[in-house]
């Protein structure tokens, strides 16, 4: 929940700033998943309690690009075509953006639909100016993970491990940016460490081959 308060706290100097007029803002929160998905419903906690610790001055609009449960080409095709009648309509005062598909979607169509409003983001992995640039008026909060910090608290606690075996997907844009690092991080533990990876299995095939799990091996 660290990164909920960080969000909450910037969130909440952004709209400071930018709050004094009488008139009721309109704010849109775009998310990359879905509503539900623990990770975008801790988002919405940190943004409902700044608003309700301000009084009734901001509208909330919320969006969801669903792109974990659809992250095919010809779907975010068709998300493009759905938003250009949604969009066209809608001005906001300012953009809640979290996680790098929605940030992405922000920036592939600020021009059109977006130009010169404020855009907060959060839980930007793998954090890169380029993701911004030629973005003015834009903040946020980036989100980090510490895989070779994690791997070495596992051979410090676990020094006879000797393979690493590593639960992912390989479709959504966090798991192929995490697979990156990983892939990176291969060659630091390469005398001591065989990475394994286990990608886009049913959760009956993922329980039955973590039972075959022996004590050498650590779970990432």
């Amino acid at each position: 929940m660290k990164l909920i308060a960080y969000f909450v706290l910037s969130f909440f100097l952004f709209i400071s700033a930018h709050g004094f007029s009488s008139e009721r803002k309109k704010i849109l929160v775009l998310h990359s998943y879905h509503q539900g998905l623990q990770w975008t419903d801790n988002v919405n906690i940190g943004i409902q309690e700044v608003m309700d610790s301000i009084g009734n001055r901001y509208e909330l609009d919320y969006e969801y690009l669903d792109t974990k449960q659809n992250p095919s080409t010809e779907y975010l095709q068709k998300l493009v075509e759905l938003y250009e009648l949604k969009l066209e309509k809608e001005k906001y005062d300012a953009i809640i953006v979290s996680d790098n598909n929605a940030l992405s979607f922000v920036k592939d169509h600020r021009d059109k639909y977006f130009k010169d409003t404020p855009i907060i983001f959060c839980g930007i992995n793998h954090f890169k100016n380029e993701f911004i640039e030629g973005l003015n008026n834009i903040t946020g909060v980036a989100e980090v993970v510490d895989f070779e910090g994690t791997i070495d608290l596992v051979l410090s606690t676990k020094p006879n491990t000797k393979h690493l075996l590593i639960i992912n997907d390989n479709k959504t844009t966090t798991a192929k940016l995490n697979k990156l690092l990983l892939l990176d991080l291969e060659n630091k533990y390469k005398k001591r460490l065989i990475f394994i990876y286990e990608e886009d299995q049913s959760i009956e095939d993922l329980v039955a081959n973590l039972q075959k799990v022996k004590g050498d091996t650590a779970i990432l």
